[in-house]
């Protein structure tokens, strides 16, 4: 008798509530032999609270292939095909990026059975290197380890062959491994591919955004991954110089931070003009790098030269309904004595505003003190004096339909001149129905009874789905989760025709057309102002204050003969990239997604019974009389239930199947008020210790 196919059906608007009245006319399921024949369909499905349930049974001789569900205009895919359901899985741990400097670079393979215990046995890793342009041919290597505590190390350098004479020419190197069980001598494998560095680590200059606000103080990253080398307490200098004239770098030196990132301040910038860039420069001095990471930042332009900049006080990211905190900065020295600036602040999430307040501040108008700031560059040669800048506070708590990342925006009117900044605050996913689901036990025997307690808001219907976590080992299987669910929403982009202001003295080209043929001027800038913050934000502004402050530069190309022509530098892909920007609004569509768990007829094969333990997994333990009935229930799905949490809060009694294995699971629930919610991984385990005396 082939498996059952289960089908979840889940309905959810933007807003990840249930779709109203959700129907599904016709849904069918299609074999691939002969090319999409029907085998199952049903007629006129709803839900109130838009999720179902629904299997059905495969016949003996089902072709494999790829099948469709196709639901009214949807539809999902899944794999039918024989195969035997692994015992234990096989892993590669190790970098994927070696640098041939090293003097030991070590993989680990392990073996591990679905209940958790680990394989005896031995490991063999395969490596075959690839070297740049053909220089040698393809090299193989490979060497066998038992396995100790179920993991077996091996060094490349010692074990897999590679030598000094050919490490410089590597580009890649392919890892086969494979896991034998003793006694069974049962394999199973895994692969990874690793690639040739030249450097000792990767280095990267990180800011909010591509701009610098005059006269505030500027904060950056200067991030290390991928390190192979020793790094801690390392020196580490940063630069800063304007990109105009003659301008001389400002440096600084610290003392890396134990978890390869240094924060730094760039001090207010004064006296710089609206086109100028700002160059920022970091290496590490003990181990430079041939090239070091440089970064150009634009000016950010106001036509009261006056600024606002936001500075995140947390580690991103945070967590759903956090109390955030920020420091506000902005340039105070226009304001008149003992006057309070009122600042709005809005947070937007996937489009939407959530929540939006005021903060008054009254400014001191004082010299920024740059004690209070970490890693500031060239802070001993730096004059604060004439140059007031003001911070205060910006407490806020995330509104609970915020589970998704979002925008901060905050900003003042300044005589007719809205002056803004905006930050991006990363959130930890998590759906708008908090569910909380744990098993009271961690572990039992097979057969017996475990305790499933569930929490979610009242009235919600709760899907309940368990699988044998050795089906986990064959690969990715469809899972619901608010990062799918978001992702399933389409975006369109609007464009924007013009994002800067076109002035008197360029509404026409100062030079006349040269030459013949079809003339086109187009305006564009590179700048940044207080409409990017709103833009960024998705939020739309109808105002008679001013967002939108920066002037337009004018291009004027010419089709010759089907060619374009231009006359200053500024290169047509700019030119796109520039004139395209423009707001992402989400579209409100209804999305089912579909979680599907599917499988065919196992073949035998040599393997033991699924869940049982091989020969080599004995473990040395008391054993009792419990779970001492005849095992006969072996599924690789157990759990797959619609529930409803009346209370706000339920408890399950089920019965583990006869697998020695680990079962894991989920819970996806819906509910009129808060709509979709999902629990983290539950996991169960299914264990019997067993003794075998053999008598010689």
């Amino acid at each position: 008798m082939g498996d059952t196919v289960k089908i979840r059906i889940l309905a959810v608007d933007f807003d990840l509530k249930p779709v109203k009245d959700f129907k599904i006319n016709l849904l069918q399921v299609k074999s691939p032999v002969p090319s999409s024949a029907i085998i199952k369909e049903w007629h006129n499905l709803s839900s109130s609270l838009g999720l179902m349930h629904l299997e059905f049974q495969l016949a003996p001789d089902t072709p494999e292939g790829n099948w469709n569900i196709v639901a009214d205009n949807q539809r999902k895919t899944f794999v039918v095909q024989k195969y035997v359901l692994p015992r234990f899985q096989a892993s590669i741990n190790g970098p994927q990026r070696i640098y041939t400097e090293s003097a030991s670079v070590i993989y680990t393979v392990c073996g591990k059975y679905s209940y958790g215990k680990n394989v005896k046995g031995v490991a063999l890793l395969k490596a075959t290197y690839f070297y740049h342009w053909g220089y040698y041919e393809p090299r193989f290597f490979s060497h066998g380890k038992n396995l100790t505590s179920g993991c077996a190390k091996f060094d490349i350098f010692r074990d897999l062959g590679l030598n000094k004479s050919t490490k410089q020419e590597l580009e890649s190197v392919v890892f086969v491994a494979d896991v034998t069980e003793d006694g069974t001598e049962q394999v199973e494998s895994t692969n990874m591919t690793a690639y040739d560095h030249n450097q000792p680590y990767t280095q990267n200059l990180k800011y909010k955004g591509q701009y610098i606000k005059p006269k505030l103080p500027h904060r950056g990253e200067f991030v290390l991954s991928d390190i192979q080398i020793p790094l801690s307490n390392s020196k580490v200098e940063i630069c800063y110089r304007i990109s105009q004239g003659n301008a001389r770098n400002t440096c600084s030196n610290f003392t890396l931070e134990p978890n390869n990132i240094l924060e730094f301040i760039i001090p207010p910038i004064r006296d710089i003009p609206d086109d100028t860039k700002v160059a920022i420069e970091a290496k590490v001095i003990d181990h430079p790098l041939r090239f070091s990471p440089n970064s150009m930042l634009v000016v950010w332009y106001s036509k009261s030269k006056n600024g606002i900049n936001i500075m995140n006080s947390q580690q991103n990211p945070v967590d759903c309904e956090s109390n955030l905190e920020y420091v506000i900065f902005y340039n105070s020295g226009q304001f008149a004595d003992d006057e309070e600036v009122s600042f709005k602040y809005i947070i937007t999430s996937r489009g939407d505003i959530l929540d939006m307040g005021t903060v008054r501040d009254k400014p001191k108008k004082q010299p920024l003190n740059l004690d209070e700031l970490k890693n500031v560059v060239g802070k001993e040669s730096y004059d604060v004096a004439g140059n007031p800048v003001d911070k205060f506070i910006l407490r806020i708590k995330l509104d609970k339909n915020v589970y998704t990342d979002a925008k901060l925006v905050v900003y003042y009117d300044y005589d007719g001149e809205i002056i803004s900044d905006t930050v991006d605050v990363d959130v930890n996913k998590c759906g708008p129905n908090p569910v909380k689901a744990k098993w009271a036990e961690e572990s039992l025997y097979p057969g017996e009874v475990g305790n499933l307690n569930i929490r979610a808001d009242r009235g919600s219907l709760c899907s309940i789905s368990a699988v044998d976590k050795a089906s986990t080992f064959l690969g990715s299987s469809s899972k619901i989760n608010i990062e799918n669910i978001l992702n399933g929403f389409p975006r369109h982009f609007q464009n924007t025709e013009l994002n800067c202001v076109k002035t008197e003295d360029n509404l026409l080209p100062s030079h006349p057309f040269p030459m013949r043929g079809y003339h086109t001027v187009s305006y564009y800038t590179e700048l940044y102002d207080s409409y990017e913050a709103f833009k960024d934000s998705s939020i739309g502004v109808m105002s008679n204050l001013q967002f939108l402050s920066k002037k337009c530069k004018t291009k004027m190309f010419r089709d010759f003969w089907g060619s374009d022509y231009f006359y200053d530098d500024l290169q047509p892909r700019e030119i796109s990239m520039t004139l395209n920007r423009g707001l992402i609004i989400p579209e409100r569509r209804i999305h089912p997604a579909y979680g599907l768990h599917a499988g065919a007829a196992r073949m035998s094969g040599p393997a033991a019974a699924p869940g049982m333990p091989g020969p080599a997994s004995i473990p040395d333990e008391t054993v009792d009389d419990r779970g001492s009935a005849i095992r006969s229930f072996f599924p690789e799905t157990w759990l797959w239930d619609l529930v409803t949490v009346e209370t706000g809060e339920t408890n399950l009694e089920r019965k583990l199947p006869d697998s020695i294995t680990n079962w894991e699971g989920k819970v996806v629930c819906m509910s009129t008020d808060k709509g979709f919610g999902a629990s983290d991984k539950i996991e169960i385990q299914g264990f019997k210790p067993f003794f075998v005396d053999i008598l010689l």
